[in-house]
């Protein structure tokens, strides 16, 4: 039984179950790996992975390449398959916490590590083989010297005066935000039981200021061209203090692209910094998007603590999140069912009105539930049949997910389930349709469902 238990950042690819169990397992022979995973669907939000770095132990970073084939990736295939990796590891560098990767050394010179990181490079036929994998003494004793690191980390932290962070700082340049501006971004941080400071933005960077700095949980502040002056932004950033980073911009600047100040900070990066940022105009606009990214920043995270929990959160993570919805008569149930249980393999969330009650809940009105799924769905597969077609239920449903397709809400993938002649209405004969006949099982359908999906 492991001895120590810590908590990491967990930076990794979802989509990649047998790789992430495979290094778990790994970890599992020398240490008991906590970790957390954001439950929010929304998207990357740099102040909470700031946050969620800072409050670990150490990072932990997992790297596979998604594809199985054995024609060489281009650097510009390995650059978008790493754009997250990078992100993470950049912000990993700046925590300058005690760090490890595993690499799958495709990715060559493509990830760059920082100075002072654990890196061993994995080949992917190894990690998710059948047979025995030669390197994993390798990897454990890679992991036992990151552990002891850790460790002596912990220790030292336990002899450092404890800061109680619980202050929000708000760090911006009066002459953009005046005090009615300051006053509502304060109310809403209130709002949501969370208390704050405001700072002068003529400070100077001295013991005091900089001290202060250091103590708040994560600081309000402006990152445009109007912070290039002072410094504020480059410091918090190089000294890894969590921002909710602000940019203001007049009605003329709105269209331009980002300041010299951002491109230096933020600029290696495509994803993460770009979209997080809260550009505004008005006050109005400001409003809405704080209060979009306060939200995310405080929602919470799910801890896996154990091995079986990990199996299972690895297991799920590898599904797809886009919610799809079956539309089919109840006389094609036999039929369907396996192309829902496949569906079910590949995708987090699949609507299968005959499925036991896990898509309408017992007491629930049928119709009106049926409705309400297929306008949260992002796939919607009717299943084809002369059986189909008499349904006056189905037609309705069809009818609407072909509205919702000609209003870009949904994508749009009928199967026909057996050979048979159909006389489709109008609004189907537009959209190619699948055959079951055309593939050797539903995982093989499914598959082509995926691929139809994403193109």
């Amino acid at each position: 039984m492991p001895t120590l238990s810590l908590k990491a950042f967990l930076s990794h690819r979802y989509q990649s179950p047998a790789v992430n169990m495979y290094f778990h397992d790994v970890f599992n022979d020398v240490a008991e790996l906590q970790f957390d995973v954001d439950v929010g669907t929304g998207a990357t939000n740099v102040t909470r992975l700031e946050r969620m770095i800072r409050e670990a132990d150490g990072f932990v970073g997992i790297y596979p390449y998604d594809a199985d084939g054995f024609d060489r990736p281009t650097r510009e295939q390995l650059l978008q398959a790493s754009r997250y990796f990078r992100l993470e590891l950049e912000l990993a560098a700046r925590a300058r916490q005690p760090a490890i990767v595993f690499v799958d050394e495709r990715y060559g010179p493509t990830l760059h590590a920082a100075a002072g990181m654990f890196v061993c490079s994995f080949d992917h036929q190894e990690v998710t083989g059948s047979g025995g994998s030669p390197k994993r003494d390798v990897f454990r004793r890679a992991f036992q010297n990151f552990c002891e690191n850790v460790q002596a980390s912990m220790q030292y932290e336990l002899t450092r005066p404890q800061l109680d962070k619980r202050l929000v700082g708000i760090l911006l340049p009066s002459d953009v935000y005046d005090a009615d501006v300051v006053t509502a971004l304060q109310s809403q941080l209130s709002d949501h039981n969370v208390e704050s400071e405001v700072l002068p933005w003529s400070s100077v960077l001295d013991a005091g200021i900089v001290g202060r700095l250091q103590a708040y949980d994560w600081i309000v502040t402006e990152v445009g061209a109007a912070a290039a002056p002072t410094g504020f932004a480059g410091y918090l950033h190089g000294q890894f203090v969590p921002m909710l980073r602000l940019v203001h911009q007049s009605d003329s600047q709105a269209a331009q692209s980002p300041s010299e100040l951002e491109r230096s900070l933020y600029g290696a990066h495509q994803v993460g910094y770009a979209k997080d940022i809260v550009r505004w105009t008005t006050s109005t606009q400001l409003s809405l998007e704080f209060g979009k990214r306060l939200l995310r920043v405080l929602q919470g995270n799910r801890r896996i603590g154990s091995i079986d929990s990990a199996r299972e959160y690895f297991r799920e993570a590898a599904l797809r999140k886009e919610a799809v919805f079956v539309s089919y008569s109840g006389r094609d149930e036999a039929a369907v069912a396996p192309i829902a249980q496949a569906l079910r393999r590949r995708f987090q969330s699949v609507f299968d009105y005959r499925d036991g009650g896990e898509s309408i809940q017992p007491g629930q009105p049928w119709l009106e539930e049926i409705f309400s799924k297929l306008d949260r769905s992002a796939i919607a597969i009717p299943m084809l049949s002369s059986s189909y077609l008499a349904s006056g239920n189905c037609i309705h449903e069809a009818r609407n997910i072909a509205a919702a397709r000609d209003s870009g809400k949904i994508k749009l993938l009928p199967v026909k389930l057996a050979k048979e002649d159909l006389a489709l209405p109008s609004f189907l004969t537009d959209t190619q349709y699948l055959r079951v006949l055309d593939y050797a099982n539903a995982e093989a359908l499914v598959d082509q469902i995926v691929k139809a999906f994403d193109r």
